[in-house]
């Protein structure tokens, strides 16, 4: 079952955004029985069946998200999954699995994520400073 509606602040974006402003996040049906669907995996819609599923490389242009969490879909009839439709995402966090292995995002992948919202970037970090102190 998604996690979509769980309490506010109970999950972390486990170094998943670079950025969580912007970041539209809906719940998808899953294609039933295509194993463990990691966070950070690509997926993609099926035009006929409208389920999403993994996917090993980019090529049509359907409906594409990414996953906030893991999701097993073994033995599993019908599954939902929390996803991201936009955002911006931590460059290398994000990937196409072939065969329950990460398969990285090329340059031509990226170009083609970003018409559909899904940018990358790298995650801001600070360091600690006085705060008007010497």
């Amino acid at each position: 079952m998604s996690d979509l509606y769980n309490e506010v602040g109970a999950r972390t974006y486990a170094n998943l955004l670079a950025d969580p402003m912007g970041a539209d996040l809906t719940s998808v049906p899953l294609t039933p029985d295509v194993g463990v669907i990691p966070v950070g995996c690509i997926l993609e819609q099926d035009p006929d069946t409208k389920l999403y599923a993994p996917v090993n490389a980019l090529t049509r242009t359907s409906a594409v998200v990414v996953a906030k969490e893991e999701v097993d879909t073994t033995d599993v009839e019908a599954a939902d999954m929390a996803a991201y439709r936009a955002g911006c995402f931590v460059r290398g966090a994000v990937f196409c699995l072939d065969s329950g292995t990460k398969v990285p995002l090329t340059a031509a992948n990226e170009a083609l994520l970003q018409m559909f919202g899904i940018v990358f970037d790298a995650k801001d970090s600070t360091e600690s400073f006085p705060n008007g102190g010497e």
